[in-house]
């Protein structure tokens, strides 16, 4: 798996932020023929989710402009919930409380998002 690396900001550089434009999540789940999938299956991933065994799993994101940005964390997270659904375990409420979602918003605005 690929991971983002951060650099470290300097007073020139400002800190590049940990999100990753949806595109290169369709590069990290190819489709049966082997090609990338498409943009618009993500983007279903992010908006309707994936229902598997009564359970819905969905690709956190966030929307910027017209675009639609994630990071590596939130991509293992939809894994692992996508695996725990097939296997019939309950997955992780998508809220737990807010502190989830509140964590990685807090997350974003330190990056200036």
């Amino acid at each position: 798996m690929t991971a983002l690396m951060t650099p470290p900001a300097t007073s020139n550089t400002p800190a590049v932020p940990d999100r990753i434009h949806i595109n290169e999540v369709c590069k990290h789940f190819p489709a049966p023929s082997g090609k990338p999938r498409h943009i618009a299956t993500v983007a279903r991933w992010i908006t309707g989710g994936v229902r598997l065994n009564g359970q819905t799993v969905k690709l956190w994101a966030v929307r910027v402009g017209g675009a639609w940005y994630t990071n590596w964390t939130a991509v293992n997270q939809f894994e692992v919930d996508l695996t725990r659904a097939r296997l019939g375990e309950p997955i992780e409420p998508p809220t737990d409380g807010g502190r989830r979602q509140a964590a990685v918003e807090s997350q974003l605005d330190a990056e200036g998002l």
